[in-house]
């Protein structure tokens, strides 16, 4: 007979046996290539692009061995192809433009995965603010805040994108915003608390250049400081390995090696004991310091494409 309890006994099967059908989908999510053009981080709305004398690069990801073309306010750009490598991964290099505030349109074509449009493009000169607290305190936590926030919507050709907090033992290749855009032009809206975004230092040098430039140039800030953290965590393992001027290894040398890059005395030691007794301190609360590299390769790595 079917009573309740048989037909919740069948359902349980049901679910405690998938299908093939079941399982292949499983793999899929997991596995499978996104469908679909894929622009790289921070490739967005409101971008600046390096002017000239610098080809700018678009990169992100396809279906294999498909082509890559690229548009400019409807019209394709000559020689702006690529074709995606096994990987899924492609980059296109453009012919350097001048400075330009547009609005430009701008769109990537994927012959089998469709196309991606950003509006409101322009070419001008691109910097990257990044560093520890001083860097990351935010035009909200500056004197005259009110003030200079009011005034930031003078300033339209002035954009600006903060990329997201997060570390990383190897090289990631995306990143996400710390903001809830992903590039905002200058204007009240896009500035948020003291010790959100964007950077004041990065803002305010990027204001004055602005400025300086007549407001010809359009101004691309991308702000990725984290406060407290050393240069080390900062630095590309490549930088970490060059010796060539010191570097960042071989802090102390003994003397069989050829002297000492660094001597200790009571205020170094005293700064080691801090910094030692600091990481017990984060340790204690659950907390993990990022480590060398991890900030390179979490929010730099990402978005070193731009440059």
């Amino acid at each position: 007979p079917v009573t309740m309890e048989s037909t919740r006994r069948v359902i349980s099967c049901a679910l405690l046996r998938p299908t093939a059908c079941h399982l292949v989908a499983i793999i899929c999510l997991l596995v499978c290539p996104s469908t679909g053009i894929e622009l790289g981080s921070f490739l967005a709305d409101n971008l600046v692009l390096a002017r000239h004398p610098l080809s700018a690069r678009l990169w992100g990801w396809g279906a294999p061995t498909e082509s890559v073309t690229v548009s400019l306010d409807g019209s394709l750009i000559k020689n702006a192809t690529a074709i995606v490598e096994s990987d899924g991964t492609w980059i296109i290099g453009l012919k350097p433009r001048g400075a330009s505030a547009g609005p430009h349109m701008l769109t990537v074509i994927g012959s089998q995965s469709g196309s991606v449009t950003l509006n409101n493009v322009a070419f001008g000169d691109v910097f990257l603010c990044s560093g520890q607290s001083n860097m990351e305190l935010a035009v909200a936590g500056a004197f005259n805040n009110d003030t200079e926030i009011a005034d930031s919507i003078n300033y339209p050709n002035l954009r600006l994108a903060n990329v997201n907090l997060t570390a990383s033992d190897t090289p990631q290749d995306r990143v996400g915003s710390k903001a809830p855009y992903v590039w905002a032009t200058s204007a009240p809206d896009a500035f948020g608390m003291p010790w959100q975004w964007p950077s004041a230092a990065c803002y305010f040098f990027g204001r004055d250049l602005y400025n300086m430039l007549g407001g010809s140039v359009p101004i691309g800030l991308v702000s990725a400081p984290w406060g407290g953290q050393t240069v080390e965590t900062f630095s590309s393992p490549d930088a970490i390995a060059d010796e060539t001027c010191g570097g960042t290894v071989g802090y102390r040398r003994n003397e069989s090696e050829g002297g000492e890059y660094h001597q200790d005395t009571d205020a170094t030691k005293n700064i080691t004991l801090a910094l030692e007794n600091s990481t017990t301190m984060f340790r204690r609360h659950g907390r993990r310091l990022p480590e060398t590299s991890q900030l390179w390769n979490a929010m730099i790595h990402p978005i070193i494409n731009m440059r």
